[in-house]
C-alpha cells in the first residue's frame, strides 16, 4: 500500500475506505464483511481527521 503523497492527506484514506467497502461486497462470510466494513469506517474517520488537520496547517487545506 503506497504512503500518502503528503502529510494529512485525507483523499489517501478515503481511497484505502474504498477498496475495503469493495472487498466488503465480495465476502461471503458475514462476519468478516462486517470487519471489512468497520475497516472503511475507520479510514473515513481517518480522512475526516486528516482534512481538519490539514486546514489547521499553515497554507490552509491540502485536500484535493
Amino acid at each position: 500500500m503506497p504512503s500518502p503523497s503528503q502529510p494529512y492527506d485525507p483523499e489517501y484514506w478515503r481511497k484505502r475506505a474504498e477498496e475495503m467497502r469493495e472487498l466488503a461486497e465480495i465476502m461471503s462470510d458475514a462476519h468478516k464483511k462486517l470487519l471489512m466494513l468497520g475497516i472503511a469506517e475507520i479510514y473515513e474517520q481517518i480522512a475526516e481527521s486528516d482534512k481538519n488537520l490539514a486546514k489547521e496547517r499553515p497554507g490552509g487545506s491540502k485536500e484535493r
